[in-house]
């Protein structure tokens, strides 16, 4: 049997090749985190080499199959000249998080850094030592997306920067809407994708931030559970932090996967947490909280987390649609200050 390619002109592509592409893109960059450099530099430019002597540049645009290895290239050939920009990166756990060190946020970032952060993301980021002005954080925020401004949280939004909301300590009283874990505003019915957090004023001790991976609170499931799970559909609503806004909830119950697809990784994760998701679609409501604390319970399990010391400067960026996230409130009355950006996300598939 022939191999199936698709065809892109000058060359035709395999299939199989197309997978390498993916999979070298992938390993290179675990090779990078844990120290490997020459080695993950050098895989990378074979690939890349590979396809950018072979294609005529037109024909690979104009092939519809190719569209997502041709954009996949594209980000090595980033990806490379930000290596040899001496950014380097390194993964903080098993499960989650990657520290990226050599550039400074405060300053603009040309595309090709841009590149190798955007891949950095999709596992988790975090900068160390950035002290970020807002004006700054706003135009960082813009190079992943739209701003979002919800109208639960404009009462903390910054006059001057209003794209930037200012997050301050009011006591332990307060902290019921991030004391759990969640996934931000996840009961819009097109949540946001992205948030970034930086570090303005810290108590002296306490205030960390946990992070839990919902990739692997999937994929470590049953095959029995992931066939229960399959196409059904939680109920999500945000009584609770209208509650906390003092402002009424207006905002009607969505209706969101439990089981949902990333966008761009088109890997699955569960999607649903204890502040905002209270049922699911066409159970029972002892059936829907049985299920409900089985997956809230699994999904923050300590092998899946990362749990983040705050310090000085330190900027934080996570994906809502594949990750959880709960902040520790252990500080009392302490000053602790915030700014927080949200990137408009999509209909969870």
């Amino acid at each position: 049997m022939r191999p199936l390619r698709f065809a892109l002109g000058p060359r035709n592509l395999p299939v199989s090749k197309a997978l390498e592409l993916q999979a070298t893109t992938s390993l290179a960059r675990l090779l990078w985190y844990s120290g490997r450099r020459d080695k993950a530099r050098a895989m990378l430019a074979d690939i890349y080499n590979w396809f950018t002597e072979g294609f005529d540049t037109a024909s690979l645009k104009r092939s519809q199959g190719a569209a997502r290895a041709t954009r996949r290239v594209k980000s090595v050939g980033s990806m490379l000249k930000a290596m040899d920009r001496q950014i380097t990166m390194k993964r903080l756990t098993g499960a989650i998080g990657a520290e990226v060190k050599g550039l400074t946020l405060n300053h603009g970032l040309d595309d090709s850094t841009f590149a190798i952060i955007h891949q950095a993301f999709l596992d988790h980021c975090m900068f160390r030592g950035q002290f970020l002005e807002p004006a700054a954080q706003t135009a960082f925020t813009h190079r992943w997306g739209n701003v979002l401004r919800a109208s639960y949280l404009r009462q903390l939004e910054i006059p001057e920067n209003p794209e930037v909301l200012a997050s301050v300590n009011r006591g332990k009283a307060f902290a019921f809407t991030t004391e759990q874990w969640h996934s931000d505003l996840s009961f819009m019915a097109a949540p946001p994708a992205h948030a970034i957090l930086a570090a303005q004023v810290l108590p002296e001790t306490g205030g960390d931030t946990m992070f839990a991976n919902q990739y692997l609170a999937y994929e470590t499931l049953s095959d029995g559970m992931k066939r229960l799970l399959e196409g059904l559909r939680a109920l999500l609503g945000g009584a609770k932090l209208a509650a906390y806004s003092g402002i009424e909830n207006s905002a009607p119950p969505q209706s969101h996967p439990v089981v949902r697809t990333h966008p761009e990784t088109c890997r699955k994760g569960l999607y649903v947490n204890r502040l905002y998701t209270y049922s699911i679609d066409g159970l029972t409501e002892a059936e829907s909280r049985g299920l409900l604390d089985f997956l809230c319970e699994r999904s923050c399990r300590p092998d899946f987390t990362y749990r983040h010391q705050w310090a000085a400067g330190d900027v934080i960026m996570w994906d809502n649609r594949c990750t959880l996230h709960y902040a520790v409130h252990d500080y009392g009355e302490a000053t602790r200050v915030m700014h927080r950006t949200t990137i408009a996300g999509e209909i969870p598939r």
